[in-house]
C-alpha cells in the first residue's frame, strides 16, 4: 500500500481518520504488511500483501465466487454476442492489430 493513500482512506465503520502501523515495508516505501488503525473508534484493519483489508477475508472469496457463478458469461464476448472486452483491450492498451496477431 502506498503511504499517500492514507490521505484518501477513512474508516468504513465511522469515517474516522486512519493511522498506519507498518510491520514490513518494501524498498520503494510501499507498506507490505501492517495495519490501519482508526483514531476515532479504535477499529483495526490489516494490510496484507500491500492491500488494506476492510472486511474479513472470507467475504472477498464468497462475494467473488457468487458473482463469478451468477454472471459467468456476462463478460465473455463469444457468449454474450458483444465485443466489449475486445474493444476495451484495444482502447486501454493501444496495441495495434499487427502486433496482437497470433498472441
Amino acid at each position: 500500500m502506498r503511504p499517500k493513500l492514507l490521505d484518501l482512506l477513512v474508516c468504513p465503520r465511522c469515517c474516522g481518520a486512519l493511522d498506519c502501523r507498518s510491520a514490513d515495508t518494501a524498498s520503494d516505501g510501499d507498506i507490505v504488511t501492517g495495519e490501519l488503525h482508526c483514531k476515532a473508534c479504535s477499529e483495526n484493519y490489516p494490510i496484507e500483501k500491500g492491500i488494506p483489508r476492510f472486511v474479513p477475508s472470507e467475504n472477498y472469496a464468497s462475494s467473488f465466487g457468487y458473482q463469478w457463478n451468477r454472471f459467468r458469461s456476462e463478460q465473455i464476448d463469444s457468449l454474450n454476442g458483444m465485443r466489449q472486452s475486445e474493444r476495451r483491450l484495444r482502447t486501454e492498451t493501444a496495441w495495434d492489430d499487427a502486433w496482437m496477431t497470433g498472441k
